[in-house]
């Protein structure tokens, strides 16, 4: 207590002055009540409302504690309390800017502060002696710490506030950007009050040309109207709006489609004040799912119009699809099918299979497997049924099967008709060959010796036109024997009888068994014949010599026959050799009429030749190059040609022999007074140079060839 400080000479109501300290405490609790629902109304001078409650702390403690400064000996008690009075209007001032509520408070104070100083005055009726003036502002004074610290709190709780929600408005604004999608808001008349600035990169509009427009004023006028009936009875409902699709045109036109979701805004009485809520960019989903879905139906239209039964089964082997095809073939009624029962649906299918148990082993066995599968389902009623399985796989894993089934029961009726058919055929055909292969032999003796009597009647003394008459008849008895043999050979063929009879022989003399034959054919049209075989083919060789010479007759008959002028050469390479086996290639080249590219085809087959015409003009069955063919490829070879209209054919063919194990080839011993000579070959045939050049070489002579000498 302070000295300097006199008690009042009045007496003083003490439950007056406790009745009035508890009022200013309970209004300064209302106030806190007051400040805690009014959360916007705090700034600007709440640093001023602090400032002069701190001021008249301080005053109150000086005057408390009897400081000198707070007084002047002009200056009594009752103008200190005047002066504080007077602060705390001013107090009540600064509140009454912070909120409209706060004057009511600074009134009531200042009516506390009236009180007390009536009490100064001794205006109270009741006095209680004993209590000091110091006592009464000590009393005062913790009221009003009470209020300076209460405010202080609160100030600093509401700048904290403050700070919390400007960091969270930040950190919302940033999110909100970062999210792709971007967060709106709309009064009750759906226009829009906020947008968040995500809205610019998706529409192409800035939050500023967004305020004042509605949702529908960005979309087609058909799709404003279905999205607002929408939005209409959501709205009246007071509901969110949940994954709510709508197309939208961008600034620059472009069709975006956001999937909508927003809640009500309600005020206290639960009146519809707006919505907030998100929009979501989902047009590439939408393009994916619009091209799925078109997938999805062409797969579909492709299955339906299919000729097979498609069952479609998860890992689990429960139905998930069928068509209508399926249905169809086994004959299940609709109801079944979109019954969706699978053990039922298994059951009926089992009652029309000949093996039940198979069918059904193998479907469990396919399903514990990602093997595919085709095999045949053979019906109680004869039907059968080609099934084929394959495993329906997604991201590396099995998660169903696929079963495809395709009726063949009249496939299976014409093939095992087909089968009796080509049983037949092979029968007569063998039985055509036979007779064929007998009647052959049966001409071809009496031919024989129709030509061997007429060698016999040519060695006689005939006039010239006996002689002329016999030269026709072994000239066309020959031709028929020629033709005989070709018809046995293929009779013989066809019959799978024709055996190659394997003889040792020596290639260059069968060669030029052949070369003799041929070259008094072309001598005789004035067309010179070469033939050649280079010293690295083998000759010792083991395989069948007649049927080799019967192919280059064949081949150089031909080439005699359609060659009028220039030359026909028969030439002989080494393909392939081993220790045990040679393959031989042998060419035949003429310069005739040769042959159209588009009748090359034709050649190898029965009784045909590449034109007409020329079987006309040119005689021949067309059988030579098919029985050639045959007679090739029975030798391990194959055969070829290639031709040229107007200038000529070159034939090959390959054959594989096998070669003299003990045979060696024969030493050429040459004339002792030739050796070392150099010889000069001189012929106008380029080919005769060339073949006569390569056999000088393979002696080791040197020579030099030219046309002239």
């Amino acid at each position: 207590m302070c000295i300097a400080c006199p008690p009042f000479e009045a007496n003083i109501d003490t439950h007056s002055i406790k009745k009035t300290l508890s009022l200013v405490h309970r209004q300064i609790t209302e106030f806190r009540h007051m400040v805690e629902e009014r959360d916007r109304e705090l700034e600007g001078t709440s640093m001023e409302l602090a400032l002069g409650l701190s001021e008249v702390f301080e005053a109150l403690k000086k005057i408390a504690s009897g400081d000198s400064g707070a007084r002047t000996p002009e200056t009594s008690d009752l103008d200190l309390i005047r002066k504080l009075k007077h602060m705390v209007n001013l107090t009540a001032e600064n509140l009454a800017e912070i909120v409209d509520l706060s004057h009511e408070f600074a009134i009531g104070l200042a009516e506390h502060f009236d009180v007390l100083h009536r009490v100064s005055r001794g205006d109270l009726s009741a006095r209680v002696s004993g209590i000091s003036q110091v006592d009464l502002l000590e009393s005062l004074k913790n009221v009003t710490n009470e209020m300076v610290e209460s405010v202080s709190t609160e100030i600093a709780e509401r700048q904290q506030a403050e700070r919390a929600l400007q960091k969270n408005q930040k950190r919302f604004k940033d999110i909100a950007y970062s999210m792709a999608d971007w967060i709106w808001e709309v009064d009750e008349n759906g226009v829009y009050t906020y947008c968040s600035a995500k809205v610019e990169d998706l529409l192409g509009y800035s939050p500023d040309e967004m305020l004042g427009k509605t949702p529908f004023d960005f979309m087609p006028q058909d799709e404003a109207k279905r999205t607002g009936k929408i939005f209409s009875k959501i709205a009246q409902k007071k509901e969110p709006v949940q994954d709510l699709e709508n197309w939208n045109h961008t600034k620059d036109g472009k069709p975006i489609c956001f999937l909508t979701n927003g809640v009500p805004i309600l005020d206290e009485s639960g009146t519809l004040r707006g919505y907030r809520g998100v929009d979501k960019d989902i047009t590439e989903r939408k393009r994916v799912e619009d091209a799925l879905r078109e997938n999805e139906e062409l797969l579909r239209a492709t299955i339906e119009s299919t000729g097979d039964g498609i069952l479609v089964v998860n890992h689990e082997g429960r139905v998930t699809h069928t068509n209508a095809r399926f249905a169809d073939m086994w004959r299940i009624p609709e109801e079944l099918i979109k019954s969706r029962d699978d053990q039922e649906l298994l059951n009926y299918v089992l009652d029309q299979l000949e093996e039940p148990d198979v069918f059904l082993s193998k479907v469990q066995q396919l399903y514990k497997s990602s093997a595919e599968n085709l095999d045949t389902l053979i019906f109680k009623d004869g039907r059968v049924f080609e099934r084929f399985s394959s495993p329906l796989i997604r991201d590396g894993a099995t998660v169903g099967r696929v079963w495809s089934f395709r009726d063949i029961t009249e496939r299976k009726r014409a093939e095992k008709a087909l089968e009796k058919a080509k049983e037949a055929a092979e029968v007569a055909n063998a039985a055509k060959s036979e007779f064929l292969a007998n009647m052959s032999h049966e001409i071809r003796t009496p031919m024989n010796g129709v030509i061997g009597m007429t060698g016999l009647l040519l060695d006689t003394k005939l006039t010239p036109e006996q002689r002329d008459y016999a030269e026709t008849v072994r000239i066309s008895a020959d031709s028929l024997l020629n033709i005989i043999n070709d018809i046995l050979d293929l009779s013989k063929i066809e019959a799978g009888k024709l055996d190659l009879e394997i003889l040792d022989f020596d290639l260059r003399t069968s060669l030029e068994g052949v070369c003799d034959v041929l070259t008094e054919r072309a001598a005789k049209k004035d067309v010179p014949f070469s033939c050649m075989i280079p010293a690295e083919v083998p000759c010792w060789l083991r395989g069948d010599p007649g049927r080799l010479r019967q192919i280059l007759l064949n081949l150089g008959g031909n080439a005699v026959k359609f060659t009028q002028q220039g030359e026909i050469a028969i030439q002989v390479s080494l393909d392939e050799e081993s220790d045990t086996h040679a393959t031989v290639r042998f060419v035949v080249k003429d310069t005739g009429i040769g042959i159209p590219a588009d009748h090359l085809g034709r050649l190898f087959k029965s009784f045909s030749q590449a034109d007409g015409s020329t079987t006309r003009k040119y005689g021949g069955t067309g059988l030579g190059l098919v029985i050639s063919k045959q007679l090739a490829e029975k030798m391990g070879g194959e055969i070829g040609v290639e031709s040229q209209e107007g200038q000529g054919s070159t034939f090959w063919f390959t054959a594989v022999f096998d070669k003299q194990r003990e045979r060696q080839e024969a030493l050429r011993v040459l004339p002792a007074d030739i050796l070392g000579k150099r010889i000069l070959v001189v012929d106008d045939n380029g080919t005769n140079r060339e073949v006569l050049s390569a056999s000088l070489g393979s002696w080791g002579w040197h020579w030099i060839s030219g046309r002239w000498a």
